[in-house]
């Protein structure tokens, strides 16, 4: 970039191909892109999952090859090494990471360079799911961050107090417009990585007995990942396969979720769910499990949440049930308007302090 450009930058995350960490560093990369000179860096090409804001540049960094290196480090060391030669480089003002693994790597590599680290966690720091290594050293690393990213209040509280005063708690922006659906589909929706994390078994598993009920119900699953195939064949093996419908990757999934009827969750873990949140501003309320603290915080801004205790099918498929025969009501796009409005005016204020 030129050394007359405007304050440089860089994200930093491993895919931009899908999940909510790669929807909300676009959603900023583009916000900021109009006061900051933005560079994303990643390490797979984009595949067009969501749209790249033509204001912003990608770079895909080709990590180094170590051959003699056991296959377990060369991803990591090639990364810590290809990233630091860029950042060296490039000499950006900030670096800002997204995700657990990929914050570690970005900590290491920046070490020495004079660069301001931020590092975002992106998920449920007590439960997620990551090698007891990272998980260990975390602490450690992140000593090295100059700011460190929660998504809810309640995560303030699972770092060591050595760090509490690096952690700022922002919560992830919505996009500035969404449309009111012009009608509302008979179906339930979900929106997630077709991962183990999200479970999608369990609600397919509690809500098989209301679709069975209703032919005319419908559930649709947006998402990719390598829980396809088994999820394929347990729709298949509950005769359900004309109701429920695994959709793979949509750029405007908000409009999908705005003409539905209930949004359905059943995570092990979430820092902060975008797509459940995209919900409830568009009045489309939402059934979960309350296993992440940020369930409850998020029920704190919004009416339509509803929490069900961890482990109870019947009372998720009852409550399902419940607001099915309720219907739902006419959205009010003024109403939607003031709660998305209200929402992204309190997360830009708090992204305000990481990035400017």
């Amino acid at each position: 970039m030129s050394p007359k450009s405007k304050t440089q930058i860089v994200f930093f995350i491993f895919s931009l191909n899908g999940g909510g960490a790669a929807k909300i560093l676009l959603r900023l990369s583009e916000k900021y892109s109009k006061e900051k000179s933005i560079l994303i860096v990643t390490l797979e090409q984009p595949d067009g999952t969501y749209s790249i804001p033509n204001t912003v540049e990608i770079k895909v960094l080709k990590r180094t090859n170590f051959s003699i290196l056991p296959a377990s480090l060369k991803f990591y060391v090639g990364t810590i090494l290809s990233l630091r030669v860029f950042l060296k480089n490039s000499r950006p003002v900030k670096l800002i990471s997204f995700i657990h693994v990929a914050n570690i790597l970005a900590l290491i590599s920046s070490i020495g360079l004079g660069i301001e680290v931020i590092v975002c966690e992106r998920s449920d720091i007590l439960k997620t799911k990551i090698h007891p290594f990272w998980k260990k050293i975390r602490p450690f690393i992140y000593q090295l961050a100059d700011k460190i990213v929660v998504q809810n209040q309640d995560d303030l509280n699972r770092f060591p107090l050595s760090l509490k005063n690096k952690i700022i708690c922002a919560v992830n922006p919505l996009l500035n417009e969404v449309e009111a659906p012009n009608s509302s589909s008979y179906r339930l929706i979900s929106v997630g990585r077709l991962h183990s994390v999200k479970r999608y078994e369990l609600i397919i598993n509690a809500i098989a007995p209301i679709l069975k009920n209703d032919a005319n119900l419908e559930y649709w699953i947006f998402g990719e990942g390598e829980r396809r195939h088994s999820l394929t064949k347990l729709i298949s093996d509950l005769n359900l396969s004309k109701q429920i419908h695994l959709k793979g990757h949509h750029k405007n999934v908000e409009k999908f979720i705005g003409e539905s009827l209930i949004f359905l969750m059943a995570s092990e873990s979430e820092g902060q769910p975008n797509a459940m949140v995209e919900a409830l501003v568009q009045g489309v309320p939402s059934v979960c499990f309350g296993t992440s603290d940020c369930f409850y915080e998020i029920a704190r801004f919004f009416s339509g949440v509803h929490i069900i205790e961890e482990g109870k099918l019947l009372l998720f498929s009852q409550a399902v049930s419940e607001i099915l025969l309720q219907k739902k009501k006419n959205v009010n796009p003024q109403e939607s308007k003031i709660l998305l409005n209200n929402w992204n005016e309190m997360s830009y204020q708090q992204w305000n302090k990481v990035i400017l």
